[in-house]
């Protein structure tokens, strides 16, 4: 593809499991559980880790728990449930979900495996091995949520530089929408660290995430590699999604098309010259096949969480 006169390479993560770069890290974190005779594995998520989670789980004979929020649409319980997990509706703020997620390990004996986890990450990062094997861009241009794929891509770079099978790192360019983008604001306004926004709605759910728990590693991950952080239109990512459907031949979420959105606004800056090489990376198909189950899960308010959930898994 190109980008007004920049050739654009696509690393295409849409032939998983189920259809994400998420796989690569629930491959690891569940294995982990499987070699350690951890019988139940859980996460915090309102899409693509809670399908890989519960899909991984089950093809491995793990019990699975997910967390997802309360307003999350009824047709992603649907493509979640599919899998076999528990799920309980948590009512409450992500981010404060995502960090109490932790002690709720040892009512349910299990791992959470989370959008930063260690295991995660470390089966994340193979995606900047297999980009720097085929080809070395002068930047890799990646949507970012929680930040957790952003520092797992900067951990597998930092790597191979250490290695020696690169000398020098590409510049990570970051893309979040903008009704939901922590990230670029802190980029933006010069911050050290990011905080909690107060998002509005977006077509690019996905990675709306107004807490991000990595979101400062992301940041840093951008400015470390003398990248960016941007945000695009919610109209601006419909057209790319529309362009690699029509001149790629990929269908993607929107999350994903924020990287071609991302890139086209790069370009017309100067930040991608026509002379460079830039990778996309598409993330994911998202949510396309049609499941009408009527998924009822228990809605639970956050703090009473840790008193409910061994009652909940016993049921």
């Amino acid at each position: 593809m190109r980008a007004g006169d920049c050739d654009l390479w696509l690393k295409d993560e849409t032939g998983h499991l189920t259809g994400s770069f998420k796989d690569r890290g629930s491959a690891v974190g569940v294995g982990w559980a499987l070699q350690n005779d951890i019988a139940r594995v859980g996460t915090v998520s309102h899409g693509n880790m809670a399908r890989s989670v519960a899909a991984t789980a089950a093809a491995t004979g793990r019990d699975c728990v997910v967390l997802v929020p309360a307003d999350i649409p009824a047709d992603r319980l649907s493509h979640i449930s599919v899998f076999g997990p528990t799920i309980i509706r948590v009512e409450g703020a992500y981010g404060d979900l995502y960090e109490r997620s932790f002690d709720l390990e040892q009512s349910m004996d299990g791992l959470f495996i989370n959008s930063d986890d260690p295991l995660r990450v470390a089966g994340q990062k193979t995606v900047a091995y297999e980009i720097v094997d085929q080809i070395t861009p002068e930047a890799i241009v990646l949507p970012v949520s929680s930040g957790g794929n952003a520092s797992a891509v900067w951990k597998g770079l930092r790597e191979l530089e250490w290695m020696g099978h690169l000398d020098d790192s590409p510049r990570l360019h970051l893309v979040q929408a903008e009704a939901c983008s922590p990230i670029a604001d802190a980029y933006g306004s010069e911050a050290t660290a990011v905080g909690r926004v107060q998002p509005s709605e977006t077509i690019a759910y996905s990675i709306a995430n107004p807490d991000p728990p990595s979101g400062t590693r992301a940041l840093e991950a951008a400015r470390q590699t003398g990248g960016s952080v941007i945000a695009v239109s919610d109209q601006a990512v419909r057209d790319a999604q529309d362009r690699l459907a029509r001149q790629a031949g990929v269908r993607v979420e929107p999350a994903s098309a924020t990287t071609l959105a991302g890139a086209e606004s790069l370009v017309e800056s100067g930040e991608i010259t026509a002379d460079e090489t830039v990778v996309l990376v598409l993330t994911g198909t998202g949510f396309t096949e049609q499941i009408v189950d009527d998924v009822q899960p228990p809605t639970v308010a956050l703090d009473v969480l840790p008193q409910r959930l061994p009652e909940i898994l016993s049921s």
